[in-house]
């Protein structure tokens, strides 16, 4: 859980220091980097299961359209393998 939650954070301060009005490709390239950590972390620090796959996608959907990304339904899909 606290690898999960320190994704979370740095994704979340990485889109902080992105600025008020980010363009979209520097909003979706932390998504990718965050969805990667999760890949990695995936069966080997922790088992992503159905619930918790919905929850941090949510989180990520959360966050890009915070940042004015808001034409995708699942931010993640395109680089998650869990």
């Amino acid at each position: 859980i606290t690898a999960a939650r320190t994704v979370i954070r740095d994704s979340m301060a990485a889109l902080a220091d992105l600025g008020r009005s980010p363009d979209r490709e520097p909003v979706l390239e932390v998504v990718r980097l965050g969805v990667e950590r999760f890949n990695a972390l995936d069966g080997d620090a922790l088992e992503i299961c159905t619930i918790e796959r919905e929850d941090i996608a949510e989180w990520f959907n959360l966050l890009a359209q915070a940042c004015g990304v808001t034409d995708l339904d699942d931010v993640t899909a395109a680089w998650r393998d869990w």
